[in-house]
């Protein structure tokens, strides 16, 4: 039989592959590099896909979106970390020529594919810009997908994010799709918020007015104030949501720190004329805000919850909520019996309780003055509290609390701390209550760890 002669061409970064009768010949071909401003080119990876290999290179790009090309089309893979710690990126890709005029917006349409890298950034926005401080400050119809960032955000302006400014000018711009990122940023504000201007940031995106779909990502950086500034209205994954059916895929907030001023915050988005899609799936581990989004995520067994083992977006397991339940706690009580009242303190950050009859709670200020806590005699959640307890309702050395799936307000001004897990603490800073050798009651020098559930002071 005779043999048929065939060739097939297989194209990849550098080679084309000849199949023959009999033979395979590779033979080296040559993809055209993208040439940006003043001959400064990009390699080729693959057709019409270029690599992102150096902060100069990084600083090319965002020069040629800058001068007003789109990159629409076009693929940018980093195939090498880009920055670091002492020499981080400083530039962002995207810019606004004229404050408060989205005409003058240069905007990246291509896709970025990180890679796996991380991108280690430290950038600044000043309030004149309007802020969008991001290493994509502004996008359009945009894919980002594979990539870490680390490193700081500073923002003096609204709408700052660890990885897209702003997502889109309109709904007709387009989707935004964030896919398997993982953002370890700390985001600062300076921002303070007055009247109807709000800070707005977010862990992903600062403001979604295109739609944006947000798939397997999760952020465990920190949210922190600088000076007077805040993160009101802001959302833990996009600071506002105007967008209608914004989507969450598999999303996590680990936040390793957020203590900061966050009035009318959502957990994952603050909406205005916006949505979230019925169907996305997002959980939390720690708190943001007083718009209670997605579902709980424990790394332990918690108080008050049934759960459920998952496997989250940064791929390890967390016990999941699947439902409130009511519990009895037990509060131990017996050591501290004084001027006939039981002292003791208790803290769960996962559920409020209700204060049974015979049971007052109180908070601390920095002056040492107690005051009572609990509308409708409910403690919230979160809330680290001194409880006194007739002895009526002491059983066993125990006072029994139950939980609430009541909401009550949250308690300002309180120096009193806790953890529902052990603490450690460094000697000699951590104040625990306790009696001293007379009798009295007050608080005094924890020893190395602070146990579970239970109120201290720091100073």
């Amino acid at each position: 039989m005779m043999k048929t002669k065939a060739i097939q061409f297989l194209f990849s970064a550098a080679l084309v592959f000849l199949f023959s009768a009999g033979n395979v010949q590779a033979v080296p071909i040559s993809l055209p590099d993208l040439e940006l401003l003043n001959g400064y080119k990009l390699r080729a990876y693959t057709q019409n896909s270029y690599m992102i290999q150096s902060v100069d290179d990084w600083n090319a790009l965002a020069d040629y979106v800058a001068a007003g090309n789109t990159c629409e089309g076009l693929t940018f893979r980093m195939t090498d970390h880009i920055g670091s710690a002492s020499q981080p990126v400083t530039k962002m890709i995207g810019c606004q020529a004229k404050k408060d005029d989205k005409t003058s917006r240069k905007r990246f349409a291509g896709s970025f594919d990180g890679g796996g890298k991380t991108l280690t950034v430290e950038l600044t926005s000043a309030s004149t810009n309007k802020g969008y401080c991001a290493p994509f400050a502004y996008v359009k119809a945009v894919t980002i997908k594979n990539l870490h960032v680390a490193g700081t955000i500073t923002a003096s302006g609204q709408w700052a994010s660890g990885l897209v400014g702003s997502s889109g000018n309109n709904a007709n711009d387009g989707t935004c799709y964030i896919a398997n990122c993982h953002v370890s940023v700390d985001i600062i504000s300076k921002y303070t918020s007055a009247g109807s201007s709000h800070a707005n940031h977010g862990a992903f995106i600062g403001i979604a007015e295109g739609v944006a779909t947000i798939d397997n990502c999760w952020f465990d950086g920190s949210f922190q104030v600088a000076g007077e500034g805040d993160f009101n209205y802001s959302g833990g994954f996009i600071g506002l949501n105007k967008a209608k059916n914004s989507k969450f895929v598999n999303c996590l907030f680990n936040a390793s720190a957020c203590d900061v001023p966050a009035a009318n915050a959502g957990q994952f988005a603050n909406s205005v004329n916006g949505s979230i899609d019925n169907a996305s799936t997002y959980y939390y581990v720690t708190s943001f805000g007083t718009k209670t989004q997605g579902t709980r995520a424990f790394t332990a067994a918690p108080i008050g919850f049934k759960t459920t083992t998952m496997t989250l977006a940064d791929g390890k397991d967390y016990l999941v909520a699947v439902e409130k339940v009511s519990v009895n706690l037990p509060v131990h009580a017996a050591s501290l019996l004084n001027r006939q009242r039981y002292w003791t303190t208790f803290y769960t950050a996962y559920q409020s309780f209700k204060l049974v009859a015979g049971v007052m709670a109180f908070t601390m200020d920095e002056t040492g003055a107690l005051f009572v806590v609990g509308n409708g005699n409910i403690v919230p959640a979160g809330c680290a509290v001194i409880l006194m307890a007739e002895p009526s309702v002491v059983k066993n050395g125990m006072i029994t609390l139950k939980t609430t799936g009541e909401n009550a307000s949250p308690v300002k001004g309180n120096v009193l701390k806790g953890s529902d897990s052990e603490v450690s603490v460094t000697s000699g800073t951590a104040y625990v209550l306790g009696v001293d050798e007379t009798g009295e009651i007050g608080f005094y020098l924890a020893g190395s760890a602070v146990p579970a559930n239970k109120a201290y002071i720091v100073k």
